[in-house]
């Protein structure tokens, strides 16, 4: 009986490590390139690159610039062009889904929209 206890000790242990691995995700943790793929579009993947204050994101037929934010499980992309928020809203949802240090980014509202690798 004492090993099952062991087992479930080992067990919590291991989860409240990966619930670590979910690290919050700050504006210094995107810096650089990312790779993504929108799940209900696959193989439609584009490019995001964060640096500083300022994102640029790369699409099959244009690239988007303008600023970012986070604050809490929300990342709000502002394009300088506003006429192209709603198609940059397309691409990458505000809500953040899951962040697993040092490099994947899962965002959507509930359930995972679009998926980014760290390039």
């Amino acid at each position: 009986m004492a090993w099952i206890k062991s087992v479930a000790a080992a067990i919590m242990v291991c989860s409240s490590g990966l619930a670590a691995a979910d690290a919050a995700l700050t504006e210094k943790a995107l810096i650089g390139n990312w790779e993504c793929e929108f799940a209900f579009k696959v193989g439609d993947k584009f490019i995001v690159n964060f640096s500083g204050d300022k994102f640029s994101m790369k699409l099959t037929s244009e690239t988007v610039d303008g600023s970012y934010t986070v604050s809490g499980d929300s990342l709000q992309l502002k394009p300088s062009n506003a006429a192209k928020a709603a198609l940059v809203a397309d691409q990458m949802p505000a809500k953040i889904f899951q962040y697993s240090e040092p490099a994947e980014l899962v965002l959507g509202d509930g359930t995972p929209e679009t998926y980014c690798n760290k390039k």
